[in-house]
């Protein structure tokens, strides 16, 4: 810390709340509470990127700053003249929170001043990298973190093409996860990860998207790949966790990617059973109209959407075909059968389903959250409550009923 005092005893420091100035602000203690501050600090990169704002063509900058003790981005909608490695003092930065990580804004109030001053200069000059990462385990991280080291085994990794400021982009989603925990992760660029890979990554943050808790390894990030760590197989690893549904209300944003759930269907909601698809875009029509597609020729597919109750709350549980084809004991093609031989399919699909209504079922599933609530996608799902051939003898019942 005094080698810290040291180097900064030149900086301006910060601006709080009350408008105190504190000299001893580092970039591991910004946080959100600060609503400007002042840094002394060296560029680690910069890049700029054409928009079009207000009817006007305009250029943002953005990059990445570093001051020994971590990491932050920034961003400008002006020319700062900087290049990489430049060492400057920020005054009045406007510090922003975005998808749960820190980061700069360097607006018109925002002074911006080169170093040229050796005796300052040359602090930097002698680090040839930022300050280490902090070592951490996955069941440790929390949102707004910078510049920390994880050392885990991929459990799952595929590349996504999504559309940035209007330009097709490939970045790399999955699962990461060491013996505390599993946890998402998005590269920003191809880090050549694969399935099992047991990795060391560097200089990566921690944010929350779409109320997931997530890592993010961008241009700065380092993956080490380690062949003699002593980390369980991804058979031993943590990477789904059994809770109640209250307590899965409870949380601020969701850290495993999948959870086991136990409980009792007790409502069947609306679209389930035997329903038809677009054969373009896969969306439900009805009456063989696609709102997207007009008039098509649909396909038939299967599903159970039902509340689950534990006793301590209820979410809507979505099971897919392979899934409900396995609760029921019934192919699709008997079920499209069954429901042929009424004239009320809604009456149809529940006579369908009935046989695992009010079943106990453990499932397992992501969770998925929207401006619609809480929704639970079943990647595996087991009744608990009954024999399975029951429920194979009160669905065979059913159709020979209809005969």
């Amino acid at each position: 810390m005094l080698k810290n005092m040291e180097r900064l005893e030149e900086s301006p420091g910060f601006i709080d709340g009350e408008n105190k100035i504190n000299t001893d602000i580092l970039i591991q203690d910004i946080s959100n509470e600060n609503s400007q501050i002042n840094l002394l600090c060296r560029v680690l990169t910069i890049n700029s990127k054409e928009y079009e704002k207000n009817g006007q063509n305009s250029t943002r900058y953005y990059g990445m700053l570093e001051d020994g003790t971590g990491t932050i981005s920034f961003s400008a909608w002006r020319d700062l003249g900087l290049a990489r490695n430049d060492i400057v003092r920020l005054t009045k930065a406007r510090v922003r929170q975005w998808q749960g990580v820190l980061r700069l804004n360097i607006d018109k109030g925002t002074k911006v001043t080169k170093v040229t001053d050796e005796s300052i200069t040359g602090k930097f000059k002698t680090r040839q990298s930022p300050a280490p990462s902090r070592k951490l385990t996955i069941n440790s991280l929390h949102p707004g973190l910078n510049n920390i080291s994880c050392t885990c085994r991929i459990v799952s990794i595929e590349p996504i093409d999504i559309k940035l400021d209007g330009e097709l982009k490939t970045v790399f989603k999955g699962v990461l996860a060491d013996k505390t925990g599993s946890l998402r992760f998005t590269a920003w660029k191809d880090f050549e990860l694969q399935t099992d890979m047991v990795i060391e990554i560097q200089n990566a943050s921690v944010k929350v998207w779409r109320n997931f808790l997530e890592m993010n390894l961008n241009n700065s990030t380092v993956v080490i790949v380690h062949t003699k760590v002593n980390l369980p197989s991804l058979n031993e690893l943590p990477i789904e966790e059994r809770v109640t549904i209250g307590a899965l209300y409870e949380r601020e944003y969701i850290t495993n990617p999948e959870f086991i759930l136990e409980g009792t269907l007790i409502e069947l909601k609306s679209g389930s059973g035997v329903i038809k698809r677009c054969t373009k875009c896969s969306r439900t029509v009805q009456s063989d109209e696609c709102v997207i597609h007009g008039k098509v020729d649909p396909k038939y597919d299967l599903r159970i959407k039902a509340i689950l109750d534990d006793g301590t709350g209820a979410v809507t549980i979505l099971i897919g075909k392979e899934l409900t084809e396995k609760l029921l004991n019934l192919p699709l093609k008997e079920c499209i059968e069954f429901i042929s031989k009424n004239d009320n399919l809604n009456r149809a699909n529940e006579l369908l389903l009935s046989p695992v209504m009010a079943q106990d079922v453990q499932v397992k599933g992501q969770i998925m959250r929207d401006d619609f609530g809480t929704t639970i996608l079943a990647t595996s799902a087991n009744i608990v409550s009954t024999d399975p051939a029951t429920v194979r003898s009160d669905a065979q019942l059913l159709l020979e009923a209809m005969e």
